[in-house]
């Protein structure tokens, strides 16, 4: 009883149901961001982004989401009648108040003209239309006229029909601006009214066709279109008008108000409707007079709008913004469960669909009336598959037990048992096949595989005498009598009553889960690792994947129309091709493209459309009819920040630079790619030679980047998976100035040249001092030629001699030894740049005593040191005394007879100055007849020595007559303190 009444219950729905196809509508409210559920118009500008007017400001739409513009942006009125692109990225806006504003660079501007457009009196805009050749705005005022005015408003005037009641229509460009003038004015009116008719301008030339009737006064919109060269349709009051050569060729009265209508991408005519809240489309002006029509959309209709790739946009009076990727896809789900789990064509042409929740309900394919189907047992259970037996007109369905349909009840079938035995119903309904001459059917669940005999319902095979336990997947008998059965592990042939596995493919030893047989003889296995297409003639094997373009690899139904394989997943239908070129072209059908889900459950083509079931309802396409894919749209560049700063979108125009510390960036973007919305993907990479990175993120960070040149590439996908030419923004981040090269360069100059100077001023230095050292060599040879006078050497050679032959060898010995000591000295301090005091005095004292002993005894000789003198420690040139001494003994020691004396001084001055002393008692300087010449070149001599030593030794040499008489030499220079 329960189940009756839900039938009847189920029946009375569907019936008072009267079904209608539509589009799936994407819908956008004020909680994605809308300002107001009250849309006037929908465009696309030249950048691709959606603009939508509403009676609460200007929205703009990029995918992702609505940036609303409103009196905080500078609109004195958030009423926006119209908008229109201005031919560059901008767009102009008409407000309710008859205020013109640009936008562009992101900013609203309000035009000079409007003080002259708001002089005029008008009841409200309606349309806007902008001619960039001519420059000028033409804005279409109620029950005014079509005012033509520059946007500087330096020019500007009002056209008007003649007639009462006509309908004003001006070309501009290609597209025409329509004006209803229902209200004369009787200060301009001077023509007598007349019928209703429409005045179009064109080409500075005015046509006017009358005819037309004014049966609707308060109807008052009207509008154009053109159909082709001479062809014209035009609404007004409330009917539709077919103009040829200026003559009303046909007539069509809706007796409704028409708020938009245009010749759509398919060539029908599409009309918007509010008051009966539908969106109709026409195939023809037949169609329009005989009121055959098509609703595409049940809502308050304001205006409609075809993007590039045939989506339509609607705006709404009060549902806010409705969008249909591809409106050649249609939805039929005006029944009570929407989860559609079979197909099949059934009895008369009717499509029989059953639903996940049992019930199973009939679709009249051209008048789309549904009719239910009684309820077959168990109540609740899933329809798993459907067939239709043309041998017995039956419907064949699977629940929990395999069933057929009469017409007018369901028959469960029983399982053949012994005598006695409880029968038990068939549980083969999970697939269900019928052989290619309907003769038989077979049918298979998890476990049992049957085959039954359409007339009789006989069993004519049960799997249990294969003899082999398998999770059967599918069962289907090809053309050739071959029975392929599809288990979890591989396909097999029922052979002898046995399965053989068939080693086809390595794809198949995965397990096959659908079978199907193409009209050509190709065999086509659903896998888990793809789609296996096996031509038995050719023995040729072909795996299709998601690389090749499937929704996903485990294909779950499959199905065949003229030539083209269709294919269902969990993530999508898709066709499939082979095209001139012998290659596999394959298209996706998924949620971007209108689907209502991505759950494809079966696949029926019914002449030359494509049933799909899914789990939101039925999808109805006609390959033919579907908008072909659109070239992937280049991503736009939306924002870019540096180091968490904004910068303006001229960037994007330019190549900048950037300081090395503005390192870290922010790179949004967009695809405006509104089929695919916020599931674009994208991929992208900072150099060409990089690999691409996927993300799924419309935005991009990157932080620490080091200094270069960048390029940055952003591409984006479509539904399809097909990629789009990158987005390219190229910058650059400057080195750091200490890594620059004129910072190089000055750094290597303010080293080189001081270097250079430096090692300039070092080779001077080393030359004058290698000069210098020259000098003090050829000086020191100078001292060593001057340091002890030949003579000195040959009269001590002849004082030994003398001694020798004297016989006084103690003597001779004693001055020999002294004398090898004094020559051992000479040539050791010849050898050495600087000596001690120390042994300059023991030198001296040693040839003192030598000439002592030489001159026997005709002078003595003191030697005295002050005692604070280190002598140790004080360096001299060697041979300094020498030669002044020398000078002594030669010449101031001539003609003494034991009276001789000289004396040596060696003290130190409280300045660090070391005076030595040389005085002698001789005959002193005057009398010397060769005393000036060798004492100047003695003097001179060591002067320079000393200077070599020091620069600042203050040295200085001072011959003198003696106070008591004789010769003085004074040597004075710096010691260390």
């Amino acid at each position: 009883m329960k189940s009756g009444f839900t039938f009847l219950l189920t029946a009375w729905l569907l019936v008072e149901s009267i079904s209608a196809q539509t589009p799936q509508f994407r819908h956008f409210t004020q909680e994605d961001g809308l300002p107001s559920l009250t849309t006037h118009q929908f465009l696309i500008d030249n950048q691709g982004y959606g603009w939508l007017a509403t009676t609460n400001g200007l929205s703009r739409y990029d995918g992702y989401r609505f940036f609303n513009f409103n009196q905080k942006h500078g609109l004195k009125d958030d009423v926006i009648a119209a908008i229109e692109p201005n031919g560059n990225s901008g767009l102009w806006v008409l407000t309710n108040a008859g205020d013109v504003y640009l936008y562009a660079g992101d900013s609203l501007a309000a035009c000079p003209c409007n003080p002259i457009i708001r002089n005029y009196k008008f009841l409200s805009p309606h349309a806007l239309l902008w001619a960039p050749e001519e420059g000028y705005l033409y804005i279409a005022f109620g029950a005014l006229g079509i005012l033509k005015i520059k946007p500087d408003g330096s020019d500007h005037h009002l056209i008007r029909p003649a007639h009462k009641r006509d309908l004003l229509a001006v070309k501009v460009g290609n597209r025409w601006i329509t004006e209803f003038r229902n209200y004369p004015d009787p200060e301009t009116e001077n023509t007598p009214e007349a019928d209703a008719g429409m005045e179009r301008h064109e080409g500075g030339t005015i046509h006017r066709v009358a005819g037309f009737t004014a049966s609707f006064p308060n109807i008052m919109l009207g509008g154009m279109i053109q159909l082709d060269e001479s062809g014209y349709l035009v609404y007004q009051n409330g009917a539709f008008y077919q103009i040829e050569n200026q003559t009303i060729t046909a007539t069509a009265r809706l007796g409704e108000q028409v708020t938009d209508y245009k010749v759509g991408p398919d060539g029908a005519w599409w009309i918007a409707l509010p008051s009966k809240q539908e969106l109709r489309r026409y195939q023809d002006m037949e169609a329009l007079k005989t009121g055959r029509y098509q609703v595409v959309c049940r809502a308050a209709c304001r205006s409609f709008y075809f993007d590039d790739r045939g989506g339509l946009w609607i705006a709404t009076l009060q549902e806010g913004l409705l969008y249909a990727v591809d409106p050649s896809i249609l939805v039929f789900d005006n029944f009570g469960n929407k989860h559609v789990s079979a197909l099949c064509r059934g009895k008369n042409g009717m499509v029989t669909a059953g639903m996940m929740n049992g019930t199973q309900i009939e679709i009249d394919p051209a008048t789309f009336h549904l009719s239910p189907l009684p309820p077959q047992e168990p109540a609740g259970s899933m329809v798993n598959a459907l067939a239709f037996s043309t041998r017995k007109s039956e419907l064949w369905g699977g629940k929990r037990a395999l069933a057929y349909f009469n017409g007018k009840t369901w028959t469960n079938l029983m399982l053949p048992t012994a005598p006695n035995a409880e029968p038990k119903p068939c549980r083969a309904a999970s697939s269900i096949r019928l052989s290619p001459d309907h003769n038989r059917i077979w049918a298979c669940s998890r476990q049992l595989f049957v085959c039954i005999d359409a007339l009789t319902h006989d069993f004519l095979f049960i799997s249990t005498k294969a003899n082999l336990k398998e999770t059967y997947e599918d069962i289907l008998e090809d053309m050739n009598g071959r029975v392929w059965v599809a288990n979890s592990k591989n396909v097999f042939q029922l052979i002898d009553a046995r399965l053989e596995p068939q080693r086809l493919h390595p794809a198949l030893e995965g397990g096959v889960s659908s079978l199907y047989e193409r009209t050509n003889g190709t065999m086509v296995f659903a896998t888990k690792t793809g789609l296996v297409l096996w031509n038995t003639f050719s023995r040729r094997f072909e795996l299709l994947t998601e690389q090749d373009g499937l929704p996903e690899n485990q294909i779950g139904t499959i199905a065949e129309a003229a030539d083209i394989l269709w294919v269902g997943s969990f993530s999508g239908a898709a066709s499939i091709r082979l095209d001139e070129s012998g290659r596999w072209q394959i298209r996706r059908y998924t949620t971007f493209d209108g689907l209502p889900a991505n759950q494809i459950t079966s696949i029926l083509p019914i002449d030359d459309k494509i049933w799909i079931g899914t789990s939101k309802g039925i999808v109805i396409l006609n390959p033919e009819q579907t908008n072909p894919l659109p070239a992937v749209k280049t991503p736009v560049f939306t924002g870019f920040k540096i180091n968490q700063q904004w910068q303006p979108l001229s960037v994007f125009l330019n190549k900048p630079s950037y300081r090395f510390d503005e390192n870290n960036m922010r790179l949004e973007f967009v695809n405006l790619d509104f089929a695919t919305g916020k599931q674009t993907s994208y991929r992208y990479r900072v150099q060409p030679y990089q690999p691409w990175q996927i993300t799924e993120t419309p935005e991009l960070n990157l932080f620490s980047m080091a200094p270069g040149d960048y390029r940055i590439e952003v591409a984006a996908a479509d539904g399809q998976g097909n990629w789009s030419e990158p987005a390219r923004f190229d910058f650059q981040i400057r080195l750091p100035f200490w890594q620059t090269w004129w910072f190089r360069t000055l750094l290597f100059l303010a080293v080189a040249v001081p270097l250079s100077l430096f090692f300039r001023y070092r080779l001077t230095t080393l030359r004058k001092q290698s000069e210098l050292r020259e000098q003090q060599i050829e000086l020191e040879k100078q001292a060593l030629r001057a340091q002890m006078d030949p003579h000195f050497i040959f009269n001590s050679l002849n004082s030994v001699q003398e001694f020798i032959l004297k016989n006084d060898r103690l003597a001779a010995a004693s001055y020999l030894s002294r004398f090898a000591k004094l020559i051992r000295q000479v040539l050791d301090q010849s050898f050495q740049k600087l000596i001690s005091l120390e042994s300059e005095i023991e030198y001296l004292d040693n040839y003192l005593s030598l000439e002592c002993t030489r001159f026997k005894g005709a002078f003595n000789y003191e030697i005295s040191v002050d005692p604070a003198l280190e002598t140790a420690l004080i360096q001299l040139p060697p041979m300094l005394v020498q030669p002044f001494v020398e000078n002594a003994v030669i010449h101031g020691m001539r003609g003494k007879a034991g009276d001789g004396l000289i004396e040596l001084s060696f003290k130190k001055m409280d300045s660090n100055q070391l005076v030595i002393t040389v005085k002698d008692n001789g005959t002193g300087l005057a009398e010397s007849s060769d005393a000036p010449k060798k004492t100047s070149y003695g003097s001179s001599l060591v002067k320079r020595r000393l200077e070599l030593l020091s620069k600042e030794s203050n040295a200085d040499v001072v011959i003198e007559t003696a106070p008591e008489g004789g010769t003085q030499v004074r040597i004075s220079f710096s010691i260390a303190a």
